[in-house]
């Protein structure tokens, strides 16, 4: 019988482990036993509270476009994140505005920001929008978190800003891609 079993890393946070099946159960003395396959081994109860350094191959699924969109979009973004001009191309990302499953998500440079790391990740993540105009915007319960310089710098002074580092012309950000990506963060803000 398969089972989801759960290991708790702390109080509310869990690591969930699939290929786990019953291989002994005995209801009148409320006992079972599991068995983990060998890529979810958890351990024994000796060294339970030792991480161990496992490995296992998966497969994945890979854009076939992704080397070729990231960097047609690097290079008409000049290198720099659209949003703060961070000019290091190793912590830079090519972003889509609409994604893959999205009949606008095609790979193309209209489709795409080039965003350092922490801005690809909050755009994704509808922590910021940026809209048709290119202004950026930022979830209000983010602006309002008392915390230090990099979180001041990253998001909280981008409401009002626009984005500054794009390419001009027929490789421009697409106003109506980015708005229909905007009306989707302004549906996730927090109510």
């Amino acid at each position: 019988m398969p089972i989801l079993y759960l290991e708790k890393i702390s109080d509310g946070v869990y690591i969930p482990y699939t290929r786990v099946s019953v291989v002994d159960d005995r209801p009148a003395d409320l006992y079972f036993d599991l068995a983990l396959s060998e890529l979810t081994d958890l351990g024994t109860p000796s060294n339970d509270t030792i991480v161990e350094r496992a490995y296992r191959e998966a497969v994945v699924r890979q854009r076939m476009h992704q080397p070729r969109f990231r960097a047609e979009v690097l290079f008409a973004y000049k290198e720099k994140c659209a949003i703060c001009g961070m000019p290091e191309p190793k912590l830079l990302d090519a972003a889509h505005i609409r994604g893959d499953k999205d009949p606008d998500g095609q790979p193309i440079v209209p489709n795409g920001l080039a965003l350092c790391s922490i801005h690809h990740r909050a755009y994704d993540g509808h922590f910021i929008g940026i809209d048709g105009d290119r202004k950026l915007h930022v979830r209000p319960d983010i602006v309002e978190i008392v915390d230090g310089p990099v979180l001041a710098s990253a998001l909280q002074s981008l409401p009002g800003t626009w984005l500054n580092h794009v390419p001009k012309g027929k490789k421009a950000p697409d106003p109506y891609r980015l708005e229909k990506t905007f009306k989707e963060y302004l549906s996730a803000l927090p109510t």
